[in-house]
């Protein structure tokens, strides 16, 4: 292991904080600006290779480019004494990977979806300016301690789509950690699109949620053999707890082709959230089920295992309009009942006592009628004018 050094540049170094597969983080001050930071630095032996020489600084000119608040910040990318750094926000925190550790086993599915959803807003900010992570796992979010707000690291093996300068891979291997793998990505295709993140980040949630990985194997080619050619485990079996819509979000996340996915992340999201209150029908289930399945996959689990939670859909929008309909019509009846009522009440007490009395006699001089006077009255009289 390399001694840590004092300096780097304008840099102190404070601390080394980790090591990743082709860099170390270290916790630095910025003596220009006063801003702790931290400071990632290529090892001199990886300086020398020309693809980890380009893929480190493609990590950096990417991120570089990316301003969100779920994305950690890069400041600088630099070279000094022989070393290439790339100087990125310090967040105080611990990552996801350290919060499952800490607490096995699933997630409270309500916490989960929040931090899925900060995930998943980064990760749309970065599609939509044709970036693919290609590396989304647990270990690569962190929660900063004092806001809960999570943040996406490590872009180094972040490609931008169609882009030709940017193809850099090993040769023979396939970037990325197997057990978070599209399958796409686990069959070494080079062009990569937002469904692949899509699927990794469907793998971060199921293991939120049910403790476990939908595959589990003693090395990474059996690992990656199960991601093409067999079934997830269903989440309902490994947590029978969990809504039915959540378990068809997730299967749905994990389908073997992109095109059956949800189309970004943030829709992935939303679909957990309705899940919470939302149950498919065995038709629904058995449908997604073969999304996630290849088609020589097994019949599906049971839909309802033992002490699963069987939450009750909501009515659909055509019966929420008719209910809303009915509901409005009683209660206009009732509003309408309580401002006639009273006019009612009055009005039969009325006609009840004046028939009792008969009619006045008022009523009866008013209505008296005068006969007209008799043809002789009219002969003999005198006409005004004369």
């Amino acid at each position: 292991m390399d001694p840590v050094p004092a300096w780097i540049g304008a840099y102190r170094i404070l601390e080394e904080v980790g090591r990743g597969g082709m860099a170390v983080v270290y916790r630095a001050m910025d003596t220009r600006s006063g801003v702790e930071v931290a400071l990632k630095v290529l090892p001199p032996y990886f300086a020398h290779d020309p693809v980890f020489l380009k893929r480190f600084l493609r990590e950096g000119a990417h991120a570089a480019r990316l301003d969100h608040p779920n994305i950690v910040k890069t400041y600088e990318v630099g070279e000094a004494d022989g070393r290439h750094y790339i100087a990125m926000e310090f967040v105080h925190g611990k990552t996801l990977a350290q919060i499952l550790k800490e607490h096995p086993g699933p997630m409270d599915p309500t916490q989960a979806i929040e931090i899925l959803r900060q995930v998943a807003s980064g990760l749309n900010y970065a599609h939509q300016r044709g970036f693919v992570h290609r590396d989304i796992k647990p270990s690569n979010l962190i929660i900063a301690a004092h806001t809960g707000r999570v943040m996406i690291m490590d872009f180094g093996i972040a490609k931008q789509i169609a882009k030709e300068e940017t193809r850099v891979t090993v040769t023979g291997a396939t970037i990325g950690t197997p057990a978070y793998m599209s399958p796409e990505q686990a069959r070494g295709e080079e062009e990569l699109g937002p469904e692949s993140d899509v699927y990794s980040l469907g793998v971060v949630a199921y293991r939120m949620l049910t403790g476990a990985l939908p595959y589990e194997a003693e090395n990474a080619l059996l690992l990656i053999h199960k991601i093409l050619h067999e079934a997830p485990r269903s989440p309902l079996e490994l947590n029978p707890q969990l809504p039915k819509g959540v378990a068809f979000a997730l299967l749905r996340a994990l389908a073997k082709d992109p095109r059956h996915r949800y189309r970004n992340a943030i829709a992935f999201v939303k679909a957990l959230k309705q899940g919470m209150y939302w149950s498919p029908s065995q038709r629904e289930y058995e449908h997604v089920w073969s999304y996630a399945a290849p088609s020589s996959a097994e019949t599906p689990p049971p839909f309802f295992p033992s002490g699963a939670s069987q939450a009750t859909p909501p009515p659909s929008r055509g019966r929420r309009w008719l209910w809303a309909v009915v509901m409005g019509g009683l209660l206009a009846a009732l509003v309408l009942g309580y401002l006639f009522l009273p006019w009612q009440t009055w009005w039969s007490s009325w006609w009840s006592s004046l028939s009792e009395q008969g009619p006045s006699p008022v009523a009866v001089q008013e209505f008296t009628v005068i006969p007209p006077p008799s043809p002789q009255a009219t002969k003999t009289a005198t006409p005004m004018w004369k």
